[in-house]
């Protein structure tokens, strides 16, 4: 259970409430952007092969961990909803990753800020 999230500033740590976090907009369709807009993940997250809790998980983007999104893609899974990062969801943002090449994986886009 994600209770808060934690994040070191200057002068001392400083605690938010697991509210404090607002997804990034989810808007399918959108038209590409370049350069690639970048995304941090807030926890850990599993990349799917595709936009579906169920899906085969194809890597990790850690804690911390900067990704970029090719065409700043977001979809919304017409199956069931997520709860992940403190966030009950269907959006899915594509992400560029390596696995022996260049490759688009999905992310919680709950699980992300831009």
């Amino acid at each position: 259970m994600v209770v808060g999230m934690t994040a070191i500033v200057a002068g001392g740590i400083s605690v938010a409430p697991a509210s404090a976090h607002k997804p990034p907009d989810c808007q399918p369709g959108q038209m590409p952007i370049v350069p690639a807009p970048e995304y941090t993940a807030i926890e850990t997250v599993n990349i799917r092969a595709n936009a579906d809790p169920d899906s085969k998980k194809v890597g990790t983007v850690s804690k911390g961990e900067v990704v970029g999104s090719p065409d700043d893609h977001c979809e919304t899974s017409d199956k069931e909803y997520y709860t992940a990062c403190g966030h009950r969801s269907n959006e899915w943002r594509a992400i560029a990753y390596r696995d022996g090449g260049n490759r688009v994986g999905y992310v919680a886009n709950a699980c992300l800020k831009k």
